[in-house]
Formats: C-alpha cells, structure tokens, sequence
C-alpha cells in the first residue's frame, strides 16, 4: 500500500506464507567406516546402511514492512525502511545428503547431525530442530537523479535470527569412505584434497549480523560519454563470535561508457579487495584488479538489432578468486580472453 502526504511517499506492505516440505520414502544413507584389522578386506570395514524415512515440515513465514521516500528538493530524495521477514528453509537446506556437482562438495542438510567416532562416522536423520529464518533490517538510501551528475548511496544494518548457511566441517568423502581432514585456514592443500575427495559441508543454522554500504555516481559529459564511479562493502559476523563465510570483499571500480550513432564502446575497470575476515576452515582470498572493455557496430537495413562486437575480458591476465565460490581454490575466473562476434534478430 502506498499514501502520499505532499513531497513524502508512505509504503506499507505484509505477507503470510504457508510452507509445506513433504519427504516421502526416501533414502537416507547412514555412511560409516571402521579401523578394523587391516590384514582383512577392506570391505568388511567400510559400508553403507540404507534407511527409509518419512519426514514433514511446515512453516508459517510472516513479514512486515514499511518505508518513507521524502523529496525533499527537486532532483533529490532520502528513501528509509525497516523490516521484519521470515524464510521458509528449502528442501535442500533440509534433505540434502550426497555429492552437488555444481560446488564439488558433499552437502548435508540442517536435519542430519554427524557424528564422529575415530574412524567411525554417522549421518543422523531427524536429530536437528529447524526454524523460520528471522531478518530485521534497516535500509537508508539517499538519490540525486536530475542534472549531469546522479548518485545512489546506500546503507543497511541487517540482523539475522537462525540464518542458514553451509559450513566446512573438516571432513572429507571419498566413494563410501569419510576422513578427517585438518584444513590450514591460511592455506589449502589442493593436492591433498584432491586425493582425499570431496568436502563435507552442513547446513546449519545461527543468528548473525551484516551491515554495509553501497554508492554509485554517475556523470554524463553531454558529447555521448558518460563516466561510471561505484563501491560496495559489507560486513557479515556470527552474533556469538566469528565470520559468516563466503562473504565477498569491498570492491570498488569505473567504467567508461561512449554512444554514437553507428557504434558503442564500454572499458570498465574493477578492483576486488583480499578477503582475509574468515569463517573456520576456510581460505583466504588475494585482492585483484579485472579490466574488461567491448566495442559494438551497429549494422544498418540488415535484420533486427545487428551488431558487430568485439568483447575482451580480463585484459591484464589477472589470477582471480572469488570468495563467495565453493570452488575458488581450484577454479579461477578465466585468463584474458578476446571474442568477436555478430547478433542479431530477423
């Protein structure tokens, strides 16, 4: 719902949800392996217990919300929210317990507990108590939108009741077989823990912290330049000590945009600060610098929106990382690349 009262704008807003998860009759793997005396086969003591379960969770997210936008002078406003949310978990923060291609690691659910005995390890069902996701959060936005010159700038405080989140448990698998692994926090092996297999990461659940800031000012030259300046950073903590992992660095950067008749071109430079506030067990990442520019001819009488571009990515030829990825310390963004092309509809 919206009221206006002369230069203010009032947005009120509230939702109900009714989440059902229903799991019927599906497998739960209890993976498990023994010392045992190694003159016997190692099958006997490496082995898997398949189980069938049956499990049903329902939620009830409620959200609220309201915000006041003030034009306080032509071409400018302040913008001002608060709200109160609520997330259903997804089948997969729950059920999950097997290998996810996509990240290279062996996901389990917030309704698993594991448990480890020497070399003994148990995969639980149903031991875990699970809960609505709970976001109160504050959002300032300040606009300038008329003339030459326009900014966005943007800060939020955000607390975070139960936030689910997968967390590296030091533990590996391997085709039925689970270790230990101790992981050096500065440092990963990569060799070692290709050789040992997959990560195991949990989902779980605590309350945590963020805040941050984010601005953007744009310039336009009036001869078809326009000059981009932007940056963001944003700090994510456990309430009860720690880092939230993955949390991406401040980045800053421009970016250069001209627009002609004929033709388009685009040169944007970005710097990615190192990563170095971590979560247990997890790496650290260097900061970087990406350069990327493109050029767009525009063909005329010749089908739809037909365009000769040349794209470059990476021109510097940077060793990139980034911190939110599952797979950053083996996979890094590609090395310069340089493509030609031509688009178009008819």
């Amino acid at each position: 719902e919206e009221k206006h009262f002369d230069d203010v704008l009032l947005q009120l807003g509230a939702r109900v949800e009714r989440v059902e998860l229903t799991a019927s009759n599906f497998e739960v793997e209890q993976h498990h392996q023994d010392e045992g005396d190694h003159d016997v086969d190692e099958h006997d003591h490496e082995y898997q217990e398949h189980e069938l379960v049956d499990d049903s969770q329902a939620f009830t997210p409620v959200s609220l919300s309201a915000g006041l936008v003030w034009d306080y002078q032509p071409g400018y406003n302040i913008g001002f929210s608060a709200s109160y949310s609520q997330r259903a978990p997804s089948a997969a923060e729950l059920y999950s317990n097997g290998p996810h291609i996509g990240t290279n690691t062996f996901e389990v659910g917030a309704l698993y507990e594991i448990h480890q005995e020497g070399d003994e390890l148990h995969f639980e069902f149903g031991e875990q108590k699970v809960d609505l996701e709970t976001a109160m959060n504050l959002d300032f936005t300040w606009r300038k939108f008329e003339g030459n010159l326009g900014f966005v700038i943007s800060a939020f405080v955000n607390h975070i009741d139960d936030y689910y989140y997968q967390q590296d448990t030091g533990l590996v698998f391997e085709a039925g077989h689970e270790h230990h692994l101790e992981h050096d926090e500065d440092e990963l092996d990569h060799d070692e823990h290709d050789e040992q297999g997959l990560p195991i990461f949990v989902y779980q659940q605590n309350d945590v912290d963020m805040y941050g800031i984010e601005a953007e000012f744009v310039y336009n030259w009036n001869n078809g330049l326009r000059s981009t300046l932007f940056g963001d950073y944003i700090r994510a903590e456990l309430s009860d000590g720690g880092n939230l992992p993955r949390v991406p660095p401040m980045r800053i950067g421009a970016q250069f945009d001209y627009q002609a008749d004929n033709y388009a071109t685009q040169v944007s430079v970005s710097h990615y600060f190192k990563q170095d506030k971590v979560a247990a067990l997890e790496s650290k990442t260097h900061g970087y610098t990406i350069v990327d520019a493109n050029f767009n001819y525009y063909l005329d009488n010749i089908g739809d929106d037909m365009v000769l571009f040349v794209k470059a990515n990476n021109l510097t030829n940077e060793e990139a990382r980034v911190h939110a990825s599952f797979l950053k310390d083996v996979a890094p963004l590609p090395g310069r690349g340089i493509e030609f092309g031509i688009r178009g509809s008819f």
